[in-house]
């Protein structure tokens, strides 16, 4: 892949093929040859507002009732 065509922080960029597969993808038609190209995307940020960082759980097979969630509470 070049290194043109990487977007940085959008996770795998390629699917090589594996040994261990019998079967094999071949890309034969190419889609969307005469459509312009979007270039990169923008990440988008969402500010999100947790009740607490602290979770509270009532199940009977944890030891614990409450846990610290740093990302959602």
């Amino acid at each position: 892949m070049n290194s043109s065509e990487y977007l940085k922080g959008r996770g795998a960029q390629i699917n090589p093929n594996n040994k261990f597969f019998s079967n094999q993808y071949v890309q034969e038609h190419v889609e969307g040859l005469d459509e312009e190209f979007l270039g990169a995307e923008k990440t988008q940020f969402i500010p999100t507002h947790p009740k607490s960082i602290i979770s509270k759980s009532n199940s009977p097979d944890l030891r614990f009732e409450r846990s610290i969630n740093p990302y959602q509470g």
